[in-house]
This record gives C-alpha cells, structure tokens and sequence, in this order.
C-alpha cells in the first residue's frame, strides 16, 4: 500500500503546502481522501494516473476538504472517463455535495459518468472496495465528521481528518501500522487553541495509546509548517515511534 499527500495544510495554504488531501493505492485499488484544489495536476506529478482512482471519500463538508471535487469530476469527464464514480460522504453533507455537483451540471452532459453519492452514517461501519477494508469512525470537530481506516491482509492506516484530541479514536486505531493525523496548531509554539483541532501533542498521544509504528502530522498551521522540528519534538515527548511532517507531493510506503 502506497500513501501519497496532495496537500497537508489547515484551511489556508500557503506557498508550498495546498489544504489536505491524501491518496491510497495497493495493487488492486486507488481511492482519493478529501479534495482540495487541482487534485488531477498533483496525482500526474507523482506518477499516478487519476482516471484509475476508483472512489471519493468526503470526511466533511467544510469548504477546504470539497472544493476541488467539481474539478476534478470535470477533468476526469474531458479526459474520457466512462466507469461511474462513487463518492462517499457522511449523510449530513451528501445534499450539499450534491448541490456543489450541480452547480456546474457534472451529470448534464452527453458524455457525462455516472456519480454515485453515497452516504456513510455517524457511527463505526465497515465497507469495501477492492483490496482495501475501510472503516469509518466519527470524531470530535466543529461539526460531524469521520475517521478513515483503510486496511489490506497485512497493511493499515488511519487518517483522523479534522478533530480535536479524541481518546476513543485510539481505540480506532488500535495495532494499526499508521496513524495520519492533525496538528493545525501548537500551543507549544505559542497558538492559540482552535476549536475542534489538535496539536502535535494530542496527535502523539493518540498515536502512543494506538500503538501504531509511525505518525505523519497533517492539516498543519503555520507554526508547525514553519517550525516542524519543533513540532515533532513535541509530538516525540508523548510518542517512541516515527513522526513525520510530510511536504505536499510526498508518497510513502505503508
């Protein structure tokens, strides 16, 4: 399983980190987490086809983890893509994907895929696609939001998306190989504290309850993104794995 980042910081970028948005593949299966901007440029730029991406995964609906998927759809449209597209999405926001689809009549044309909707409920369920085992798991933001995890025979990895520190996501997470998760601000580096987010140490000590090999931190602030060994440090008081801060573009091995 291979794990590329399309963007890796809060709802504002800057110069070199776009809003989050991951990828997965394994041999059999491609799916897109969120969908901030130019989705199809940055999958080209790491070497992966994005007609192959087989579903969408909507975690919320705030602006930042959406407004890419317009784009996209019609990118994949122009470039002939006939197989339908599911998208999957917590059942609050499926309406207003669909209104944001609409706006720019994605299913209007002669040539047009098909785009499935797909709502997932609040709760901890379990679907699949391909190779991949997906969970799902609300956590603790601003609004109602969902946990990711994504698993094969031998490989896991939970992405938190957007929440504030959550001890029942550890739970979640248990014996999983990797956990990716949010660290828009640091109090440590002198942040404010931001409703419905966590900081390198709340991620770190999910990560530690989880038992998990290695944490990436994403959804990243400025104080993190500007000072990342700093925030790691951080994160290494409360967690012995590996803790990564990863540039937009980056594709590790799960």
């Amino acid at each position: 399983m291979k794990m590329g980042f399309l963007g890796t910081a809060w709802a504002v970028s800057t110069s070199s980190r776009d809003n989050t948005s991951l990828f997965l593949t394994t041999e059999k299966t491609a799916v897109l987490i969120d969908c901030s901007g130019n989705v199809w440029g940055k999958l080209l730029k790491m070497g992966f086809d994005p007609l192959k991406l087989e579903s969408i995964f909507i975690t919320h609906g705030h602006v930042d983890h959406v407004y890419g998927l317009p784009s996209l759809l019609e990118m994949m449209r122009l470039s002939g893509r006939k197989n339908p597209m599911k998208i999957h999405v917590g059942k609050d926001f499926r309406d207003r994907i669909e209104r944001l689809l609409d706006l720019f009549e994605i299913e209007k044309h002669a040539d047009s895929f098909r785009v499935d909707l797909l709502p997932l409920e609040y709760e901890e369920t379990a679907i699949t696609i391909g190779d991949l085992s997906i969970g799902t798991f609300p956590v603790k933001h601003t609004v109602k939001n969902l946990a990711l995890k994504f698993a094969t025979e031998n490989k896991s990895v939970v992405y938190s998306s957007d929440t504030a520190f959550f001890e029942p996501l550890a739970d979640f997470a248990k014996g999983c190989d990797v956990l990716v998760h949010e660290a828009t601000m640091s109090t440590a580096l002198g942040d404010n504290y931001r409703e419905g987010h966590s900081t390198p140490s709340d991620a770190a000590r999910i990560a530690e309850r989880a038992g998990v090999k290695r944490l990436f931190l994403v959804h990243v602030g400025y104080s993190v993104a500007k000072q990342p060994e700093k925030a790691i440090e951080e994160a290494k008081k409360h967690f012995r794995g590996e803790v990564f801060i990863p540039h937009d573009l980056d594709v590790y091995e799960i």
